[in-house]
Protein backbone atom coordinates (compact mmCIF):
# COMPACT_ATOMS: atom_id res chain seq x y z
CA UNK A 1 0.00 0.00 0.00
CA UNK A 2 1.18 3.66 -0.80
CA UNK A 3 1.57 6.13 1.26
CA UNK A 4 -0.78 8.01 -0.38
CA UNK A 5 -3.40 5.56 -0.27
CA UNK A 6 -2.65 5.19 3.89
CA UNK A 7 -3.18 9.07 4.06
CA UNK A 8 -6.13 8.95 2.41
CA UNK A 9 -7.67 6.28 4.45
CA UNK A 10 -6.78 8.47 7.49
CA UNK A 11 -8.76 11.70 6.12
CA UNK A 12 -12.01 10.88 7.65
CA UNK A 13 -14.86 12.48 6.68
CA UNK A 14 -14.71 14.97 9.27
CA UNK A 15 -11.33 16.19 8.40
CA UNK A 16 -12.92 16.49 4.59
CA UNK A 17 -15.38 19.01 6.26
CA UNK A 18 -12.94 21.45 7.86
CA UNK A 19 -10.63 21.62 5.16
CA UNK A 20 -13.44 22.59 2.67
CA UNK A 21 -15.48 25.01 5.53
CA UNK A 22 -12.20 26.01 6.08
CA UNK A 23 -11.16 26.66 2.08
CA UNK A 24 -14.43 28.17 1.94
CA UNK A 25 -14.35 30.89 4.53
CA UNK A 26 -10.91 31.86 3.14
CA UNK A 27 -12.82 32.14 -0.09
CA UNK A 28 -15.65 34.76 1.96
CA UNK A 29 -13.07 37.01 3.25
CA UNK A 30 -11.20 37.02 0.50
CA UNK A 31 -13.61 38.47 -1.53
CA UNK A 32 -14.97 40.54 1.38
CA UNK A 33 -11.57 42.09 1.44
CA UNK A 34 -11.18 42.57 -2.30
CA UNK A 35 -14.58 44.43 -2.01
CA UNK A 36 -13.39 46.73 0.78
CA UNK A 37 -10.09 47.02 -1.36
CA UNK A 38 -11.46 48.02 -4.67
CA UNK A 39 -14.95 49.63 -3.53
CA UNK A 40 -13.71 51.94 -1.10
CA UNK A 41 -16.73 54.56 -1.81
CA UNK A 42 -19.71 52.25 -2.01
CA UNK A 43 -18.25 50.84 1.11
CA UNK A 44 -18.28 53.35 3.02
CA UNK A 45 -21.80 54.47 2.25
CA UNK A 46 -23.17 51.02 3.80
CA UNK A 47 -22.52 51.48 7.25
CA UNK A 48 -21.62 53.36 9.90
CA UNK A 49 -19.14 50.94 11.44
CA UNK A 50 -17.24 50.85 8.20
CA UNK A 51 -16.95 54.42 8.54
CA UNK A 52 -15.64 54.43 11.70
CA UNK A 53 -12.96 51.93 10.42
CA UNK A 54 -12.00 54.32 8.10
CA UNK A 55 -11.47 57.32 10.61
CA UNK A 56 -9.13 54.61 12.60
CA UNK A 57 -7.54 53.38 9.18
CA UNK A 58 -8.18 53.79 5.72
CA UNK A 59 -10.88 51.06 4.52
CA UNK A 60 -8.39 49.61 1.47
CA UNK A 61 -6.16 48.97 4.24
CA UNK A 62 -8.49 46.98 5.89
CA UNK A 63 -9.48 45.13 2.65
CA UNK A 64 -5.38 44.20 2.40
CA UNK A 65 -5.83 43.10 5.92
CA UNK A 66 -8.95 40.71 4.73
CA UNK A 67 -7.48 39.65 1.96
CA UNK A 68 -4.11 38.41 4.10
CA UNK A 69 -6.12 36.75 6.98
CA UNK A 70 -8.37 34.96 4.19
CA UNK A 71 -5.04 33.42 2.13
CA UNK A 72 -4.36 32.26 5.50
CA UNK A 73 -7.30 30.24 6.24
CA UNK A 74 -6.76 28.85 2.35
CA UNK A 75 -3.78 28.00 3.00
CA UNK A 76 -4.47 26.17 6.46
CA UNK A 77 -6.82 24.32 5.08
CA UNK A 78 -4.07 22.92 2.14
CA UNK A 79 -2.07 21.98 4.61
CA UNK A 80 -4.95 20.49 6.90
CA UNK A 81 -3.80 16.89 6.06
CA UNK A 82 -0.21 17.11 6.95
CA UNK A 83 -1.43 18.71 10.32
CA UNK A 84 0.20 15.34 11.82
CA UNK A 85 3.62 15.87 10.63
CA UNK A 86 3.75 19.69 11.16
CA UNK A 87 2.34 22.76 12.58
CA UNK A 88 1.39 25.22 9.50
CA UNK A 89 -1.89 24.43 9.42
CA UNK A 90 -2.63 25.24 13.07
CA UNK A 91 -0.57 28.19 12.55
CA UNK A 92 -2.45 29.18 9.37
CA UNK A 93 -6.07 28.55 11.09
CA UNK A 94 -4.88 30.64 14.11
CA UNK A 95 -3.14 33.74 12.31
CA UNK A 96 -6.66 33.54 8.94
CA UNK A 97 -8.91 32.87 12.33
CA UNK A 98 -7.84 35.26 14.34
CA UNK A 99 -7.85 38.78 11.98
CA UNK A 100 -10.62 37.57 10.38
CA UNK A 101 -12.54 37.78 13.74
CA UNK A 102 -11.54 41.01 14.38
Amino acid sequence: MEVGERMSENFTIHDRLATLSLFGLGVFVDIRGFYWFVRQEDVLNESEFYQALHEVMPIWIWGLLLIVFGTCLILASLFFGKRSVNNTSNYFMLIGGTGSAI
